[in-house]
Parts: C-alpha cells; sequence; structure tokens
C-alpha cells in the first residue's frame, strides 16, 4: 500500500502575489492548477520533479494544456530544466520530512539498545540466582540458559551487517532511501541533485522490471546482486564521475 503524506497549505495562500497573478489571469481554474501539480510533486517522493507532459496534465483536468503550461512557466513559481520542473518549497519540505524520519529512527534505535541492556542485566540476575538454586532445579535453570541463549540470537541477528539481498530489498521498496541516496551523491560528487534522482529512478526502473513469469524482479534473478557496486556501475556509464563503493 503506498504511503500517505500530508503537507502544509498556508490559509492565505492566495494572497501571495504570484498566485494573483495566476488568478487574474486564469480565474479559480488557474489556481486550482497550481494546487493540482503541488500535490503531484509532493506524490513524486522519489523524483521531486514533473516532466513537462502539458496535454496529460489537461486531460486529467479537463482543460486546456496552455493553461497548464502558462501556470509553470509565467509567474515564477516553478523551477525548470527544459525537460522537468520543480517547486522549491515542496523540495525543502520534503527534505525536512525526511531530516526528521532519520532523527526519529536514530532515537528509535537508541531506545532498542537501552532497553536490550536492560533485558540483559535482568537476565543475567536471573541466570546467577538459578545457579544457586538446588539440584532439583537444575533441569529449570537450564530451559532459562536456553531461552536466554535464543534470545541473544536474535539479539544478534537484528544487529548485525545486513546482507546484499537485505540492502537490495529496503532500497527498492523504500522512495525515502532512493531519495537519501540521491542527495548523498549530489553532495558528495557535486552533481545537481535533480540528475542524481532522475538516474536513481531510473536505475531502480530497470532492475525491478518483471521477467516473462511475472515471479521475479530482474535483480533478483542475478546470482550475485550487490547494490553499491551497481549503482556505482550505473552513474560511471552515465558520465559521473564517482566511486563504485557507496556507503549508505
Amino acid at each position: 500500500m503506498k504511503e500517505t503524506f500530508y503537507f502544509a497549505h498556508d490559509y492565505n495562500a492566495h494572497d501571495d502575489n504570484k498566485l494573483k497573478k495566476i488568478i487574474r489571469k486564469h480565474g479559480a481554474e488557474g489556481f486550482g492548477i497550481y494546487w493540482y501539480l503541488i500535490e503531484l510533486l509532493y506524490q513524486e517522493t522519489g523524483a521531486w520533479y514533473l516532466p513537462k507532459d502539458y496535454e496529460d496534465y489537461a486531460l486529467d483536468l479537463r482543460t486546456e494544456s496552455e493553461r497548464i503550461r502558462s501556470v509553470v512557466e509565467d509567474f515564477g513559481l516553478f523551477e525548470s530544466d527544459g525537460t522537468n520542473f520543480w517547486n522549491n518549497r515542496v523540495d525543502e519540505q520534503i527534505k525536512a520530512r525526511i531530516e526528521k524520519s532519520k532523527k526519529a529512527s536514530k532515537s528509535a534505535k537508541l531506545r532498542w539498545k537501552k532497553g536490550a541492556k536492560a533485558k540483559d542485566k535482568v537476565d543475567e540476575g536471573m541466570r546467577t540466582h538459578s545457579e544457586g538454586t538446588s539440584v532439583g532445579n537444575a533441569k529449570k535453570g537450564k530451559e532459562k540458559k536456553g531461552k536466554k541463549k535464543k534470545e541473544e540470537d536474535i539479539t544478534s541477528s537484528a544487529t548485525a551487517e545486513p546482507t546484499p539481498k537485505e540492502i537490495a530489498i529496503s532500497f527498492f521498496e523504500s522512495p525515502d532511501k532512493r531519495t537519501e541516496l540521491a542527495q548523498f551523491i549530489s553532495e558528495q560528487k557535486n552533481i545537481p541533485l535533480i540528475a542524481c534522482t532522475k538516474e536513481i529512478e531510473s536505475f531502480a526502473s530497470y532492475w525491478t522490471e518483471l521477467n516473462p513469469s511475472g515471479k521475479k524482479q530482474r535483480w533478483e534473478a542475478q546470482k550475485f546482486f550487490d547494490l553499491r557496486k551497481r549503482i556505482g556501475t550505473w552513474f560511471k556509464r552515465a558520465n559521473f564521475e564517482m566511486k563504485q563503493d557507496i556507503i549508505f
């Protein structure tokens, strides 16, 4: 199921000078077109931009493509590279949401570690007490040790380095993961964010294509799939200078 988010909509947005110009030229329809496009940009979490397919948007809204073009290009509310367009405020808010998600994830990990340490202390106390009991309770003590070992195995598994398959699944199933990686590459390699995002999404689209039977994605059919090296190779072929090994 696709994740659903909300975004802040200023109650006095209609008083913005640029939006006033849209309203004066295109009426309420122009105002509606603007917010329709903003909603689409927020839905494109992994990309943050939209292609200039004005006729498609016009078909959805039952309006003229020239009116869509005008809203995008004539009032300074969107940025463009000639092929795609985006809104800087949308970019900033999505970045803020990702940063907030990172902090929440970090806090959750810290709480988990503290809880695990506290549990270890309790288990250790129980083990010590068990060792001092009579022979008649020896069997019970062994059961507790077995249970503790099982729990330790589970904890060890949870904190172990993820396997290449786990990394790939997490990456392909999470738009936020792909967005974070695009940001990382953009900042580390001084490549425009929109270009990084476009390549990351193209990479994901290529490797998640289903095989003829529809049971496996292309990456799953590989004998070995190291996501870090595959992305490095992909960017090299796209004429970007970067190392093959990427740290997530």
